[in-house]
C-alpha cells in the first residue's frame, strides 16, 4: 500500500502574516526607563494597570502587550506590545510567549522575523503550559532540519501537552516524531499508541496513521484489514485524503476486501478534492 502522510499545517490563530519586505534585523528598544514612560492619565483604570505590571505582575504585563498589540485605549504600536509581552515572558505568563512566538514567526508590524527566536519562545510557553504552542513547536519539529533550536528539548514539554489531552493534535504530531525518528529514538509502538490515542478523540491524522499501520501490521499491531478499513474510512469521512487514498489502494488490489475498481476510483476521487495528488492521479488511470 501507499504510504502517504497527512501535513498538517500551523495556522496563525493570533495574529496575521505580514508580506512586507523583511526588514533589517533590528533589536527591539524599550523605553528609556518604564518609569520615564508617562502614564495615560485619561484612563485612569488603565494607569493602574501599567503601574501594577512595573511592579512586576505578569497578567498586567500581558494585558499591556495586548493593548499595545490592537491599539484598544493607546495607540497601536507593536515593539511596545513586544516589549510587554516580553516582561510577561520573563514573569512566566505563557499567552505572552506564545505571543512572542507568533510575533517573530510572522514579521508582525515591523519586528523582525526570526524562526529561531520564534520557536525559543514557542518552548517557553509550551513548558509552560500552553498547548497551542506545544502544537506549532511539534509541527515545525517534523518540517525542520536546522540544528539552531534543540528540539529534542521540547519532547517532553510535548509529551506532557498529550497528556493533558485538551489540544489532541499534539498526541498524533508527536506520533509522527517517534514513526520518523526525528529528535526522538524512532519508536513505532509508540507512534502507533499515540495515533490511536488521537483518534480515539477523531483526530483526522491519528485514525488515518493508526488504520495504516493496521493495514500494514506495523507498530507492534498485527495485520488487520477490516480494523483498518474501519479507521480510514472514518479518517476519509473526516476529509484525510490519504485515508481516503489507502481506501482506495485497498479496493483497487484486493486488501481484505473483494477486488473492485469502481470502488477505488470513488475513494480516489474522494481523496482528490482534499487536494491529495497521488488520488488525482490514481483517479485517471
Amino acid at each position: 500500500m501507499d504510504d502517504v502522510d497527512d501535513k498538517g499545517q500551523v495556522s496563525d490563530v493570533t495574529l496575521e502574516s505580514n508580506k512586507a519586505k523583511r526588514p533589517r534585523r533590528t533589536v527591539i528598544q524599550a523605553p528609556q526607563t518604564p518609569t520615564q514612560e508617562k502614564c495615560p492619565e485619561s484612563v485612569p483604570q488603565l494607569c493602574r494597570v501599567w503601574q501594577l505590571c512595573l511592579k512586576g505582575s505578569a497578567n498586567e504585563c500581558g494585558a499591556m502587550g495586548s493593548l499595545h498589540y490592537v491599539g484598544k485605549r493607546v495607540k497601536k504600536d507593536y515593539k511596545k506590545s513586544a516589549y510587554y509581552f516580553e516582561k510577561a515572558c520573563k514573569l512566566k505568563l505563557a499567552g505572552a510567549c506564545y505571543n512572542l512566538g507568533q510575533m517573530y514567526r510572522w514579521n508582525k508590524g515591523g519586528i523582525p522575523k526570526d524562526v529561531d527566536k520564534s520557536n525559543m519562545y514557542y518552548g517557553k510557553a509550551c513548558q509552560l503550559k500552553e498547548d497551542d504552542a506545544c502544537y506549532i513547536l511539534a509541527e515545525y519539529a517534523n518540517r525542520s532540519s536546522t540544528k539552531s533550536y534543540n528540539f529534542k528539548k521540547a519532547i517532553p514539554w510535548i509529551a506532557e501537552a498529550c497528556q493533558r489531552g485538551k489540544k489532541i493534535t499534539v498526541c498524533s504530531t508527536l506520533g509522527l516524531l517517534y514513526e520518523k525518528g526525528k529528535w526522538v529514538t524512532k519508536n513505532e509502538k509508540k507512534a502507533y499508541a499515540l495515533f490511536a490515542k488521537a483518534c480515539r478523540k477523531n483526530n483526522v491524522m491519528g485514525c488515518s496513521r493508526q488504520g495504516f499501520y493496521m493495514a500494514q501490521g506495523m507498530g507492534g499491531t498485527r495485520l488487520d484489514y477490516p480494523k483498518a478499513r474501519q479507521l480510514l474510512h472514518k479518517a476519509c469521512n473526516l476529509k484525510s485524503g490519504a485515508a481516503c487514498h489507502n481506501l482506495g489502494v485497498m479496493y483497487l488490489r484486493g486488501y481484505g476486501v473483494p477486488k473492485s475498481p469502481k470502488t477505488a476510483k470513488t475513494y480516489f476521487q474522494k481523496g482528490c478534492k482534499t487536494g491529495n495528488q497521488s488520488s488525482c492521479t490514481a483517479a485517471q488511470q
